[in-house]
């Protein structure tokens, strides 16, 4: 049977704070197993905000925040929308708010970024460099576009599109429809109910003055040059393996 420490230990791990439920709460405890009481206080309304603050803001419920949400609970989801438009304010509403509250849409913008960083990809603000600073100052240089360039692909909604189904809670195709809210999945941004009128791609247009190159006289060699100078350096090898091979050249006596 779970001990009074084994139940302390728990609250500490799922509910970032000592046990200080009492007595008979204690005494509740007194025939559950140390498992059985993990699950208990996981599936607790407690336990359910304290997870969702670990999964959507990445770290572990503040007294103001468990205070806040706690009171929701205990005066009956008082205030609280039906977010997810089941027809019922419940838990789940509360969960859901946590997810898409403006701490965790900014936690997950910054997870995004710093995941495209660690993949190899440039951030957001992109610039080229100055090329001509680069490689010569006083080169002659013309403005070209150095990236390809965005590519506009227009949507139209009243074909359907994917997203999160209120009423089921599962992606799916669906159509437009205000009285269902649905609720389009924008990447990083989270859900929204703002439809996408068309879709970015690419890397914007950049400009940039690049060097160009204009050859000199100096720059050209004739046909009759090269050959003439290959012709040179290939009888200069000729001559310098002569002279240093004792077998060619002459008769050769091992007496």
């Amino acid at each position: 049977m779970a001990t009074e420490f084994e139940v302390d230990q728990i609250y500490q791990e799922l509910l970032n704070r000592p046990f200080a439920d009492g007595q008979a709460v204690l005494q509740s405890y007194a025939n559950m197993s140390p498992e059985e009481v993990r699950n208990f206080v996981a599936s607790s309304p407690e336990g359910q905000i304290a997870a969702q603050f670990q999964t959507s803001l990445d770290r572990p419920v503040g007294e103001a925040g468990r205070g806040y949400y706690m009171n929701l609970v205990n005066t009956g989801l008082q205030g609280v929308q039906d977010v997810n438009a089941d027809g019922a304010v419940t838990l789940d509403d509360v969960l859901f708010n946590i997810s898409q509250s403006p701490e965790a849409m900014a936690l997950q913008n910054m997870q995004s970024e710093a995941a495209l960083t660690d993949a190899g990809f440039s951030p957001f603000e992109f610039s080229a460099p100055n090329l001509t600073e680069i490689i010569n100052p006083n080169a002659t240089t013309i403005p070209m576009q150095v990236t390809g360039g965005s590519q506009i692909l227009p949507t139209d909604t009243n074909l359907g599109f994917y997203g999160v189904n209120p009423n089921t809670g599962k992606v799916e195709l669906m159509q437009q429809d205000t009285a269902m809210n649905p609720m389009f999945r924008a990447g990083v941004g989270g859900f929204t109910n703002t439809l996408p009128f068309q879709f970015d791609f690419g890397i914007p247009a950049v400009t940039a003055n690049v060097p160009i190159f204009t050859a000199s006289g100096e720059d050209f060699v004739s046909a009759k040059d090269a050959a003439d100078a290959e012709a040179e350096a290939a009888a200069a090898v000729a001559a310098r393996s002569a002279a240093n091979n004792p077998y060619m050249g002459g008769i050769f006596n091992d007496s």
